[in-house]
């Protein structure tokens, strides 16, 4: 094939020649040139392919060499098929990607003199030829100023400034700034303030009014460190910060558009981020995993389902061009991955080079090259990987759980019926016995036993049993589910014994038992059986090949020891033989519905029938599906032009972008294994490396945004061109090598920023800086905040005392407003329907649907899930006022609050005002701030001749939509 390919290369390029050299042309193709062709070539092309200052798309058609060559999307004419000649098509305007002359089609009938023209052998005399003076333009920028371009070079670490401007190292580049802009910086912010900033910025929740008054009267000067140490070792870190990484991935759990089908087991991968955040797990670690943590030497169930992240974007289950939306589907993880990791727009070259940043289409399809055999979306559980934990999975646990329940429930019916036969058969069904010692269902059998310990050799034959007491089957407390009590036993433990004669030896034995708890039997001294726990039913056994050899003619023993740890307690046996061989199931199956019934019958082969099937489904504690990336074949990658699969360009090999050294990457030998190619590995080794000058410094600005409400740059998906340039460059850079040397240690970031005096400054107006600086572009002060989205629904939760602090698991769904159930194709299966506990958990583990979303969180400026969201916009737009005004979940829970503080506050209204607003303030509140609430409860309920319940209900709900409770200084 490859051997073909090269002749047709040579074909063509033998043919240009040709034509090129030979010219000579007949009369009729010179007067088509003339007349026909020409005309209409020069009129709709030349200006913009030729004779214009600038030749666009590097395409010149005033030459028979240019139209031969074409420009960056290939030839302009197919001599071999002239119809297909891209000329053609892009005259054509049959869609966006083909228009050309861009101010509207050519007549049918030019186009067709262009057609005759190729036909024709593209005939074009020198005497007419323009060689073209103009600057070749293609649709890409410039690389020459792209490597000048900040963003794009890597940073040497800055020297830090002079030590007068402060002591700590990000205050030293801080203050610089502002000394040299003669701006005056504000003060630390009060302790209760920043404890509540504090919390907030790392765990999402507000802190109790006791903690806060701890804090406050604490008079250790290292108090702040130790609180940020303390929250950053709570596990409601990893879901504020987990939440932050979920915006930037963008996670959800169904696939969008019209039927927005679920995502199977995806939740595993939020879990997976929150664990990772309170591990700390470094940066450059959890790149690894995202890209290829399938592929990785130390491959576990925790890097398979970090791979989770490349099946979260939309997907089209029913498209119209299967081909485009796989290519739709893979730009989706090659976009969000530019913008994630390296904060570059690679996703703009998908139809033409980049038109401002120095990426070219090359660059973007070498990128995709990386995934380009990772399986395609599928329906249900086709992603689904099986992976094993080291660990037992708590999910995993709770199925198993759930699955020894059924299985206990179906053995129990199973043995209890099958024992239930065995003791109503008679001699019609059975061979003649041997041995009968009956339980206490048939009135039982007297047996020796000792509340003592006999010592040693109690079980054997000769052991004298002379002075043993002496009580009728069965042995227990009465009250014992299933039992039926002869003879009352209450210690911990009981040993029993009971001596039978035999003339001849049975030819089958079978042992029926009911034990609570531990049960150990022997026949003339051998063990056999040995049951731990309990059961509430009597099972039956056929004992056949473990216990009849122990047997003899003449005196046996029967010896039995039953251990108690707690609740109930009994023991009850039986022991069967028989003169010929007995099969207990066949005779079931003969006899059954006689002996049991019709119905009892039928109910023990359903359930024997289902017991089967369920054993065959046994689930294990650790192993569980993850929805997990998996890769299939050996796609190669050509450059798509115009994005279109159905212009593919040259191919491509993996590569990384040239902007950052246009390194090709090779893919060692030992990185290949029998299920994937090992690309996507020296991707993520690429981009994790401390050589890259864009992954840490697009992280180190990402953590500053997220505790300062916006980073260095506050544009933190784009650091390109078209981007902003970062405020405070050298501080930037000197994050991004300081988060290096401490191995990526995303918690040691937190510390360094934190314990700043610019994180710790007061939100307080300055005239003469705002004047100077509106926009706090220097940070001379702390940026107030609304709480995000969960925050608000979290502290209103928090505020009524019904925070639900359980971590992890398949997601919650809170109740919906029917009106927003409405909107949904199917109102009845849109949602599902947690319990109470359940829906008032964290809003990290709310079930995040495309289509769908609670009204608090989505006027709130929740994350838009289709593409990655690297800031969430603030909004201040009446639906927020009239949700938590007129809001179901507001106002059901301003009922809960206006009880817990009747409850907790005291007995007078100004103590239960005051304890009200001290939770939604985080402090104690001043007095003329009760004052105020307490007139507002007394006008209220004057004015609406209301109750003083009622009239607290309504101070509650007041209470949840002050500015203090919603807003962050």
């Amino acid at each position: 094939m490859k051997l073909f390919k090269f002749a047709l290369v040579l074909s063509l390029a033998f043919s240009q020649i040709t034509l090129l050299a030979e010219r000579e042309y007949t009369d009729e193709q010179i007067a088509f040139w003339e007349d026909e062709a020409f005309p209409v070539l020069e009129e709709n092309c030349w200006s913009c392919h030729g004779v214009s200052k600038k030749i666009r798309g590097g395409l010149v058609l005033t030459t028979l060499e240019g139209v031969l060559k074409g420009g960056e999307f290939g030839p302009s004419v197919d001599l071999k098929n002239p119809a297909n000649s891209l000329l053609l098509k892009m005259t054509s305007h049959q869609d966006k990607d083909h228009e050309m002359p861009p101010d509207g089609k050519m007549a049918d009938e030019d186009i067709a003199v262009l057609a005759k023209w190729i036909e024709l052998g593209v005939p074009f005399p020198v005497a007419d030829e323009v060689e073209p003076e103009g600057e070749i333009v293609h649709h890409g920028a410039d690389y020459e100023k792209g490597k000048q371009h900040w963003g794009f070079k890597k940073a040497a670490k800055p020297t830090l400034p002079d030590e007068s401007m402060g002591s700590h190292p990000i205050d030293r580049f801080v203050n610089h700034r502002l000394e040299k802009a003669n701006i005056r910086s504000n003060s630390r912010a009060e302790d209760h303030v920043l404890i509540r900033r504090v919390f907030y910025d790392l765990t999402g929740l507000p802190p109790t009014p006791a903690e806060v008054e701890a804090y406050v009267n604490d008079q250790d000067q290292n108090k702040f460190s130790q609180l940020v140490d303390r929250l950053l070792a709570t596990p409601h870190y990893g879901e504020k910060w987990g939440r932050h990484w979920l915006d930037l991935v963008r996670y959800a759990e169904t696939n969008g558009y019209e039927r927005d089908g679920n995502k199977p087991e995806i939740w595993r991968y939020r879990d997976y981020v929150i664990d990772s955040f309170n591990q700390n797990k470094p940066y450059d670690r959890l790149i690894l995993e995202h890209i290829a943590g399938d592929e990785l030497p130390d491959a576990d169930a925790a890097s398979i389902t970090a791979t989770g992240y490349q099946r979260l974007g939309v997907w089209d289950d029913e498209p119209a061009d299967r081909t485009l939306a796989r290519f739709d589907y893979l730009d989706d993880i090659v976009r969000t991955s530019g913008e994630l990791f390296l904060g570059m727009t690679i996703g703009c070259a998908r139809c033409h080079d980049h038109k401002i940043d120095p990426i070219s289409a090359k660059d973007y399809y070498s990128m995709l090259s990386f995934f380009a055999n990772v399986t395609p979306h599928r329906q249900a559980q086709s992603n689904l990987v099986q992976v094993t934990s080291a660990n037992p999975d708590p999910q995993s646990l709770q199925t198993r759980r759930k699955w020894e329940v059924r299985r206990n429930q179906l053995q129990k019916s199973v043995q209890s019926l099958k024992s239930e036969f065995f003791a109503k058969l008679d001699s019609r069904h059975l061979p003649s016995p041997t041995l009968d010692l009956t339980d206490a269902r048939a009135g039982g059998i007297d047996w020796k036993y000792s509340l003592k310990n006999p010592g040693d050799a109690w079980e054997t034959n000769g052991f004298g049993d002379a002075q043993w007491l002496v009580g009728k089957s069965g042995f227990g407390l009465r009250g014992t589910p299933g039992s039926i009590v002869n003879t009352e036993w209450k210690t911990k433990d009981i040993w029993l014994r009971h001596k039978f004669g035999l003339a001849e030896l049975p030819k089958s034995l079978f042992l029926s038992f009911h034990h609570d708890e531990d049960i150990t039997v022997f026949l003339n001294g051998r063990q056999i059986l040995h049951r731990t726990g309990y059961s509430t039913y009597y099972q039956t056994e056929d004992v056949t090949k473990s216990a009849i050899s122990a047997l003899q003619t003449g005196q046996n023993v029967l010896a039995v020891h039953v251990k108690q740890t707690t609740g109930g307690q009994f023991f009850d046996l039986s022991l069967r033989g028989f003169a010929k061989p007995v099969n207990l199931d066949q005779l079931l199956n003969k006899h059954g519905k006689e002996v049991l019934s019709a119905g009892r019958f039928n109910l023990y082969n359903k359930d024997k029938a289902f017991l089967a099937t369920h054993l065959k489904a046994e689930p294990s504690s650790n192993q569980y599906p993850v929805l997990a990336v998996a890769e299939s074949g050996d796609h190669p990658i050509h450059i798509l032009r115009r994005g279109n699969p159905a212009l593919p360009g040259p191919l491509v090999n993996p590569a990384f972008p040239g902007i950052l050294g246009d390194t090709i990457a090779e893919i060692p030998a030992s990185y290949q294994t029998s299920k994937s190619s090992g690309r996507r590995r020296v991707l993520a080794e690429w981009l994790a490396s401390a050589d890259n000058p864009m992954t840490a410094r697009v992280m180190v600005n990402r953590i500053w945004q997220y505790h300062f409400g916006r980073g260095i740059v506050r544009s933190s998906n784009d650091f390109g061109l078209q981007g902003d340039d970062p405020t405070h460059p050298d501080l930037l850079n000197w994050l991004a090598h300081q988060f290096v040397e401490s191995g990526w240690d995303i918690k040691a970031m937190h510390r360094l920023i934190m314990s700043s005096d610019a994180y710790q400054r007061s939100s307080a107006p300055n005239d003469q800086a705002l004047l100077e600086d509106p926009l706090n572009n220097l940070f001379w002060r702390f940026d107030m905040r609304r709480l995000q989205a969960e925050e608000v629904r979290d502290s209103i939760l928090a505020a009524r005392g019904s925070l639900n602090l359980q971590m992890g698991g398949p997601s919650v769904t809170p109740p919906l407003p029917a009106i927003v159930l409405a909107t949904a194709s199917k109102p009845d299966q849109a949602w599902g329907r947690s319990s109470p506990a359940q829906a008032n958990r964290r809003s990290v583990y709310v079930k995040v649907k495309r289509s769908l979303q609670d009204p608090i969180l989505l006027s709130h400026d929740a994350a838009d899930t289709d593409a990655t969201c690297p800031v969430r916009f603030t909004t201040t737009v009446p639906t927020q006022a009239l949700t938590m005004i007129n809001g179901e979940f507001v106002n059901d829970s301003a009922l809960t609050f206006a009880e817990r503080i009747r409850k907790q506050g005291g007995s007078t209204l100004r103590d239960q005002v005051r304890h009200g607003l001290s939770i939604v303030f985080s402090r104690k509140p001043e007095p003329e701030e009760i004052e105020a609430g307490v007139r507002m409860v007394e006008d209220v309920k004057m004015a609406g001749n209301l109750t003083e319940k009622d009239a607290l209900e309504r101070f509650a709900l007041l209470a949840l939509n002050l500015n203090e409770f919603i807003y962050l200084d």
